[in-house]
Order: structure tokens, then C-alpha cells, then sequence
């Protein structure tokens, strides 16, 4: 949740993070934007925050599995897929010119 000071000074008892906006467009001409912070300078939440990847021989054998079973194999592409925690600490940033008339707000 945003919310920007009337004063647009920073709280003394929040940390500042930097944060900024990344635009891509697709070969396909989508265009898609992401606001990133820099979760790295907060504490570890210490959750555990690992993507791991399918080994393919996994697949191979729930495939068989499946098959063996008349089972129904469905499958999916996730395209997009960020690890995020949420955090205890009291933050906040400095808007950069990217975000237009709220620029340099906090």
C-alpha cells in the first residue's frame, strides 16, 4: 500500500529503499511494465525464498505414471514469476521522474 506524506518528508522511523519502474516491449508488440524495490537491502524474512526447476527425467516419469494410470495430463508455461515476502520493516522511496507529476514525492 502507497501513501505519500502531505509534508512529502520521510518518516524518521522508516528506511528508505530504492525502487524504479522497468518497461519492456514483446516481439509481439505487448508492452509490459514492473515497479521493482530493492528488497535486498531489507532483512531476510526468513522465509524460504528458492525457485527450483523441474528435472526433466521428473516429467518423464509422471508422465509414464500418468499414462499407466488413464490419467489426464495437463500442462502449463508460467511466463512470469517473482518471489516476494512481506516484511515487518517500515519503508519507503523516492519516486523517480518516470512517475510523472508524483515525481520526487515519498
Amino acid at each position: 500500500m502507497f501513501n505519500i506524506p502531505s509534508d512529502c518528508k520521510p518518516p524518521s522511523d522508516y528506511k528508505k529503499i530504492p525502487c524504479h519502474m522497468i518497461y519492456d516491449v514483446k516481439f509481439d508488440g505487448r508492452r509490459k511494465a514492473r515497479f521493482v524495490a530493492g528488497g535486498h537491502l531489507t532483512m531476510d524474512p526468513g522465509e524460504d525464498a528458492y525457485a527450483f526447476v523441474v528435472a526433466p527425467d521428473a516429467i518423464r516419469l509422471g508422465m509414464f505414471a500418468a499414462v499407466h494410470n488413464n490419467l489426464k495430463i495437463l500442462a502449463a508455461d508460467i511466463g512470469n514469476a517473482y518471489l516476494h515476502a512481506k516484511t515487518n520493516e517500515k519503508l519507503y522511496t523516492v519516486l523517480p521522474e518516470k512517475f510523472g507529476s508524483i515525481a520526487g514525492k515519498v
